[in-house]
């Protein structure tokens, strides 16, 4: 959803998330329109998400981002309209995985159990967005 407090300044944000929910985020942001109607026209635009994602049953992770994109916005209607967008984001992923547990105790003597693997990383990424708002 979109929402426009001044002429030219709007603020939007919204969920996303994967098949079989297997990932779920939420995207703030806000573009500047510089032609002579609102939501028409050129744009820029900086933005943030953060999302919640799982890889099988022993992986969890969690991944930010905040860019920046220029871009193209067209009114399908008088509250939809349709946005196109290149740019570049910086994100941070960060990923656990936890091992499987102990089944076997051989002779009542069992190991500890492994500690859970986490890998952070960092990347700056092209951006590419095609989008739809709804205008309130």
């Amino acid at each position: 959803m979109e929402h426009q407090p001044f002429r030219h300044l709007s603020f939007f944000g919204g969920t996303h998330f994967g098949p079989d929910i297997n990932l779920v985020g939420a995207q703030v942001g806000s573009r500047v329109f510089f032609g002579e109607t609102f939501q028409e026209g050129v744009f820029v635009a900086a933005q943030a998400s953060y999302t919640l994602f799982t890889v099988g049953d022993d992986t969890f992770g969690s991944r930010s981002s905040f860019g920046g994109l220029v871009g193209y916005s067209h009114p399908l209607s008088t509250r939809w309209h349709l946005s196109l967008g290149v740019g570049v984001q910086s994100t941070r992923t960060r990923r656990t995985t936890y091992p499987p547990p102990i089944l076997l105790c051989p002779f009542g003597m069992c190991s500890p159990a492994a500690a859970p693997r986490t890998d952070t990383w960092e990347a700056e990424e092209p951006l590419v967005q095609l989008g739809t708002s709804f205008r309130f």
